[in-house]
């Protein structure tokens, strides 16, 4: 999500360096990584809503929204909030 068109949104995929390469990615503005809540998916207003406040506060920036809905699926809670840390540690690491 850039501040310059953010209903255009660029795929990117762990391990994937060319589609990073090739996306609207800002390598020196600020990144914010947005994940959804438990039961829900990307199309949500949090995340969208809260990607462009931050664009405003810094319109060079970049918003990655992490759709992890196939892991956030209720009715299993502990299982999913198992696999946010994975997530987590994952967009650390790399």
């Amino acid at each position: 999500m850039r501040s310059e068109n953010p209903d255009v949104a660029d795929e990117l995929f762990v391990g994937d360096s060319a589609a990073l390469q090739n996306s609207h990615f800002h390598r020196d503005g600020e990144l914010w990584i947005l994940v959804h809540g438990f039961g829900a998916d990307i199309g949500g207003t949090f995340p969208y809503l809260t990607g462009l406040d931050l664009l405003s506060l810094a319109p060079q920036g970049n918003v990655i929204l992490v759709d992890w809905s196939t892991l956030a699926q209720s009715p299993n809670y502990v299982g999913a909030v198992r696999d946010v840390r994975v997530i987590i540690t994952h967009q650390i690491q790399t």
